[in-house]
């Protein structure tokens, strides 16, 4: 088991606080780190909401990294110096958070063809890229919009764009 994560925004399977749920999920004891390029304040706060132990931008130099990951080690949450919560309402968090946690109960074939939709791509498409029938697709499809409580693939998109920060 590993002591510490870090998670960059950028990885292919990783969509926003979603990939970092399914993450926390499997290892609730291992402090995770996101570490990014993309470093906004509401991305920052959409992770602090959903509990990580850190949030480091990219361009961080050797030495404050070296002090921050001993912090992180010693139980300290880091947040870049220069941010500021953005004023949400308390309920938009969570609600963000609540689609987040939907969202990263998905199957892996389920996620795969859920960013297939948020990027447009039509069951035949999707079905294409995955080498897959498109009866499959739309079947792994109604599964999903009833694990996430959503009404139509548009819907199910927009949940992802919520909860995505890439």
């Amino acid at each position: 088991m590993p002591d510490l994560i870090f998670l960059d925004l950028n990885l292919p399977d990783s969509a926003g606080t979603c990939g970092y749920l399914k993450l926390k999920i499997r290892l609730p004891n291992v402090p995770i780190v996101i570490i990014s390029g993309h470093a906004d304040n509401r991305a920052i706060a959409s992770f602090l909401a959903v509990g990580v132990a850190g949030f480091i931008p990219k361009n961080i130099p050797c030495a404050i990294l070296q002090n921050t990951l001993q912090d992180i080690w010693n139980g300290s949450i880091y947040i870049p110096p220069n941010f500021r919560m953005p004023k949400t309402k308390r309920s938009d968090n969570d609600i963000t958070k609540q689609t987040a946690q939907r969202i990263s109960s998905l199957t892996p074939q389920q996620s795969r063809i859920l960013k297939y939709i948020a990027k447009g791509k039509l069951n035949k498409e999707i079905a294409f890229e995955m080498s897959i029938a498109e009866a499959t697709v739309k079947a792994h499809i109604t599964a999903m919009l009833g694990k996430l409580g959503a009404k139509s693939r548009t819907h199910a998109a927009m949940m992802v764009k919520e909860t995505s920060l890439v």
